[in-house]
């Protein structure tokens, strides 16, 4: 993870912008069941009410859109066990 966040970190920008970022993102975690990869594009996020992220991309040449994982492991037998979640 911490290799791969650095290759996208050195990509330039015109190599790497919101769409390719997701398209990677979402081949990353394509085979495995228990994450899902949700693309939220321009309209969406307008929806959501997030004018800022809207706004930023607007002065790029590419949309914005945001990338939303869901990881859902499969239960265990510890039900005593909390959930986590991580935003960044």
């Amino acid at each position: 993870a911490t290799n791969l966040s650095r290759h996208f970190v050195n990509l330039p920008p015109n190599w790497l912008h919101p769409q390719s970022y997701a398209d990677a993102i979402k081949g990353l975690f394509a085979s495995m069941n228990s994450v899902e990869v949700d693309i939220w594009d321009e309209k969406r996020l307008n929806e959501a009410g997030m004018g800022l992220l809207t706004a930023v991309g607007a002065g790029a040449n590419s949309a914005p859109c945001l990338v939303h994982l869901r990881y859902r492991p499969e239960q265990s037998t510890n039900q005593s066990r909390r959930p986590l979640a991580f935003v960044g």
